[in-house]
C-alpha cells in the first residue's frame, strides 16, 4: 500500500516543484526561500489549474507510471532523512515502473537502486515544473 506522506508543492514565485510533509503548517521553497503556509501554496496551485487545458490527455490502459522527481542533498539531516524516505517509498511502490531522478549534479544513487527502476538525469540546475514537463516530452514516449 502506498501512503500519502508528502505533498507536492509548486512555488508560485520561482516555479520550483518540491516535496513537503503533508502535515506541515509552514513550508519554504528550497530554491528561492519563499515561505508560506502549505494551505496557501496548495490554494494558489488549485486556482492556477482550475480550468483543465484542452491539450491535457490522460492515457488509459497503461500500467507503466513514470514518476519524475528531483533529488538533492539537504543541509538539514532531518530534512535529508525525509527526502531519502520519500525516494525509497516511491521506488518501492509497485505501481511505479520508473522513477526519473533529476539532479543538479551527478549523484551516487546506488543505495536506492532496485534493478532498473531508477533513471538518473543530470539537469544541472534546480528542477522547475517547466523543466520536468520538458524532460517528459523529450524522454518519455506516449
Amino acid at each position: 500500500h502506498c501512503q500519502f506522506l508528502h505533498a507536492a508543492v509548486e512555488c508560485q514565485r520561482c516555479g520550483s516543484f518540491f516535496p513537503c510533509s503533508h502535515d506541515s503548517s509552514m513550508v519554504s521553497c528550497p530554491a528561492c526561500r519563499s515561505a508560506d503556509t502549505l494551505a496557501a501554496f496548495q490554494e494558489r496551485h488549485r486556482k492556477s489549474f482550475s480550468k483543465e487545458p484542452e491539450s491535457l490527455k490522460v492515457v488509459h490502459g497503461s500500467n507503466e507510471i513514470h514518476l519524475i522527481v528531483q533529488y538533492y542533498k539537504d543541509k538539514s539531516p532531518v530534512r535529508q532523512k525525509e527526502v531519502d524516505e520519500c525516494l525509497r517509498k516511491n521506488i518501492a511502490c509497485r505501481h511505479i515502473r520508473h522513477v526519473h531522478v533529476l539532479t543538479e549534479e551527478p549523484m551516487d544513487l546506488n543505495d536506492f537502486q532496485r534493478g532498473d527502476k531508477i533513471v538518473q538525469y543530470v539537469l544541472g540546475k534546480w528542477l522547475s515544473y517547466r523543466e520536468a514537463m520538458l524532460y517528459a516530452q523529450r524522454s518519455l514516449s506516449g
